[in-house]
């Protein structure tokens, strides 16, 4: 029932006065002034921190410390809200302060349409787009053109070790995963020759490219290039 209200009350109110300021602003003032305890973003479990680790490595995606975001959730959108994502369990955790205290509530996947968090932007991609191996879970968009979007998954593996008579935890970064969209098909990419064999006929614009690297490990900027490159040369 609370949702409910929630919703209607919330169209009500964004009529009202979204001729007087922006978008983000408005939903900022509103989720301030109702409580986020009392929106779809409570809807979820508290999240609990199992392993505690050593050497600041963490299992979160730059920072263990809540940063400000947005996220689309449950069909609404909510602004400037204290977000971490999680790349060990690949979760996004939202922090709502209210009258009894803090909550770590850990949304339900598949309720996010997209979230962005350190001014880095993703989606929520599902299992049913692809035609391979690839699982689903969110993934970062790092850049895109009328031809193609180009996605990366970041991920993080956990070390267990055991110091004087200690257990301790390690959280390392997992080699990324790149993917590609171009009409509606999704296809990996780990080395340039995966671009040229899927592009034969742009084989020759490829290899005027200036590659510094025959792999795109921890070289973003590379395949971002060339996937500009890449749409640029298909807009002529």
């Amino acid at each position: 029932m609370i949702k409910v209200k929630y919703f209607f009350l919330k169209i009500l109110l964004l009529n009202g006065i979204c001729l007087f300021a922006q978008s983000s602003e408005v939903y900022t003032w509103f989720d301030n002034e109702i409580g986020l305890e009392n929106s779809s973003l409570y809807n979820g479990i508290e999240f609990i921190n199992l392993y505690n680790p050593i050497n600041n490595k963490h299992r979160f995606f730059e920072a263990q410390t809540f940063s400000n975001g947005n996220v689309s959730y449950d069909k609404q959108e909510f602004y400037n809200v204290a977000l971490k994502y999680d790349l060990f369990e690949d979760q996004l955790i939202v922090k709502i302060e209210n009258p009894k205290g803090t909550n770590q509530i850990l949304l339900l996947k598949d309720k996010i349409e997209n979230f962005e968090i350190e001014k880095k932007y993703f989606e929520y991609l599902k299992e049913a787009k692809f035609k391979n191996d690839f699982s689903p879970g969110f993934y970062q968009l790092l850049t895109e053109n009328e031809n193609f979007k180009l996605y990366k998954r970041n991920r993080k593996k956990i070390d267990k070790g055991i110091k004087n008579n200690a257990v301790y935890y390690e959280f390392k970064e997992v080699k990324p995963i790149y993917v590609v969209k171009s009409e509606n098909e999704y296809f990996e990419v780990k080395r340039k020759r995966d671009l040229t064999k899927r592009y034969p006929d742009l084989k020759k614009e490829l290899s005027n490219f200036r590659w510094n690297s025959k792999n795109f490990k921890k070289n973003d900027s590379q395949l971002i290039l060339a996937i500009n490159k890449l749409g640029q040369v298909l807009e002529k």
